[in-house]
Formats: structure tokens, C-alpha cells, sequence
């Protein structure tokens, strides 16, 4: 599996390989609650308090669900 996502960084790229991983495995309710860490990973300041987190957009997921039926 691969993808592009131009961000400049990695961390959109991660956010949307952790969301392809749930909405792809039927995950039980522990590896949710474990995947949630990659999908909505937090947004640090250099002092380590959260200033915010990354999160997939709505047209990604959209999008994903939409192929990953079709691909069923």
C-alpha cells in the first residue's frame, strides 16, 4: 500500500496511513482506543505542552470509505 500527500513533512502522510490501517481492519475497542494516537496524533510547543492535534480531513475520509466499499 502507498500514498502521496504533499505536506512538506511527514506527519499528514502518518496521519493518513493510520487512518487508512482503522477504517481498513475491523479493530476491537483496545486497538482503537491504541490507533486513535496515530490518527489524531497531538501538536507539541518545544515545551511539550499541547497546542492542538493533527486530524484527517473530511473530503480524505470521504473519499476512503467511498473506494475502500467499492474495493469490497
Amino acid at each position: 500500500m502507498s500514498l502521496k500527500c504533499d505536506d512538506g513533512a511527514t506527519r499528514a502522510a502518518e496521519v493518513m496511513m493510520a487512518t487508512v490501517l482503522e477504517i481498513a481492519l475491523e479493530l476491537n475497542e483496545d486497538e482503537a482506543v491504541l490507533m486513535d494516537n496515530f490518527v489524531n496524533p497531538p501538536v507539541l510547543t518545544r515545551r511539550g505542552v499541547q497546542a492542538g492535534h493533527i486530524r484527517p480531513g473530511e473530503e480524505f475520509l470521504s473519499a476512503l470509505k467511498t473506494a475502500l466499499k467499492q474495493a469490497k
